[in-house]
């Protein structure tokens, strides 16, 4: 194999990323073009990947659609985490944003 075929494709530029105990979510997040996108019953874990972004607000929000587990909502910038936050308990919500300082 020659050495292009053993690079490792760059990380998305965002990456939101939804994970837990619970069997899925109720997701909405700030895209790429800074519209609210939402997604109802959404099995965990998942990810949404942008390989670019306009705005410079991330944010993204879960709800746990069952009577038990968790979730956890997770901003990764360039591949490296720049916001997290869990929730456990039925029903429960969890959000969390990061600002994006750019030159």
């Amino acid at each position: 194999m020659g050495e292009d075929a053993q690079k490792q494709p760059p990380p998305p530029l965002v990456e939101y990323r939804v994970d837990g105990a619970a069997e899925s979510a109720l997701i909405a997040f700030s895209n790429s073009w800074h519209k609210t996108e939402r997604h109802a019953h959404v099995l965990l874990p998942c990810s949404f990947q942008f390989v670019d972004f306009f705005s410079d607000l991330l944010e993204i929000e879960a709800q746990n659609e069952g009577d038990s587990g968790s979730v956890m909502v997770s901003i990764y910038y360039k591949g490296r985490l720049v916001a997290s936050k869990a929730k456990a308990g039925p029903y429960k919500k969890v959000k969390v944003s990061a600002k994006l300082y750019r030159p």
